[in-house]
């Protein structure tokens, strides 16, 4: 009678923990809510590693079709603080309930987080290609 409420419970256990694993492991969108587009930044990190706006060298709208295409987790792992790198990427941005969103895209791709205040991110994932279809939106004026 023991040895078989042990294996129900250890049945029981493995069932939670793999509902966990799969829940924040799972992709889902990068943007769950539709964003406004006036609130759309994004800053590119020149030679002196300082911030550049280019927000207006690509449209709102593309912005947003391009955060459609990508996903993140639900796990959250500590990201700052982080070295600034020529290169990088930087986009700001609020949804329709007022939740401000920034994405950092690194050039070399080591990081790249989707956050929305503090120093815990998500990973984001197919960072590398996202940051090469942003980058080849903006690059004809950078």
């Amino acid at each position: 009678m023991v040895m078989k409420k042990s294996k129900v419970i250890s049945v029981c256990i493995m069932i939670i923990l793999a509902i966990i694993v799969i829940y924040f492991f799972l992709p889902i969108p990068l943007v769950k809510k539709e964003i406004w587009t006036e609130t759309v930044q994004i800053f590119s990190i020149d030679e002196q590693l300082n911030e550049k706006d280019i927000t207006d060298r690509i449209t709102a709208k593309a912005v947003k079709e391009i955060l459609k295409k990508y996903k993140t987790q639900r796990i959250m792992y500590e990201f700052a603080p982080y070295q600034r790198h020529e290169g990088d990427l930087e986009i700001n941005f609020q949804d329709v309930d007022g939740e401000i969103y920034h994405i950092y895209l690194y050039a070399d791709h080591k990081l790249n987080v989707m956050y929305h205040s503090g120093s815990w991110g998500h990973p984001i994932l197919n960072a590398e290609k996202f940051y090469q279809e942003l980058r080849g939106k903006v690059s004809d004026t950078l």
